[in-house]
């Protein structure tokens, strides 16, 4: 039984940490459909969309059922699914007003309580500072309570590599590190999305 859990804990791991990475790209992805008046890559993104929220629900029902494993693991994995739902509120809350967030918060509210905090007097959080701390922030909320690999590390690492290239290579330096302000990084009209969203629909 604690291997069987072994095993479940950590795809559950992923399910709820990237869902964090999916309802943000698919926010963005379909603000920038709407903005062209397109509907290229809104239907790509909504479709991964569903099926992550379908993958969702199994977690949350073996979650929850799970009465045959050892408690504190069990608390374990909750634990990470309610921080990974926060997180993916806070990085929300970066796209207001700029984009309809209102399908994929978890928790409206909140996503409008923190663009309050992030906005202040200017509107955007436009200090490189203050994106570097919310990053690291991000990354050492994710350093504990999850596994050491994933199992499907390749997979993520193909998804990721196809995300950054829909931005506009002068965004980055030399060493790979986004140099413009935080509403420059998330700007939609990129030829790479495009691109992209050719290559899928050339594959369907």
């Amino acid at each position: 039984m604690a291997q069987s859990w072994s095993r479940i804990s950590v795809v559950m791991e992923e399910v709820f940490t990237g869902e964090i990475l999916t309802r943000v790209w698919t926010a963005i992805a379909c603000e920038h459909d709407r903005r062209h008046g397109l509907s290229y890559v809104s239907p790509v993104v909504r479709s991964a969309l569903i099926a992550h929220l379908e993958a969702r629900n199994r977690a949350l029902s073996v979650l929850f059922d799970a009465d045959d494993y050892d408690l504190d693991e069990v608390l374990v994995v909750n634990r990470l699914r309610c921080r990974s739902e926060r997180w993916t509120d806070v990085l929300l809350a970066q796209l207001v007003p700029e984009c309809d967030i209102t399908d994929y918060a978890f928790d409206i509210k909140r996503v409008l309580d923190f663009a309050d905090d992030f906005s202040g007097d200017s509107g955007v959080p436009d200090s490189d500072q203050a994106w570097r701390i919310l990053e690291a922030s991000l990354k050492s909320a994710f350093r504990t309570d999850t596994a050491r690999q994933s199992t499907n590390a390749d997979l993520n690492a193909q998804i990721a590599s196809a995300i950054l290239s829909c931005f506009r290579p002068d965004l980055w330096d030399a060493t790979g590190v986004l140099t413009s302000l935080w509403m420059e990084r998330m700007s939609y009209t990129t030829s790479g999305t495009q691109a992209m969203i050719d290559e899928l629909l050339a594959v369907d």
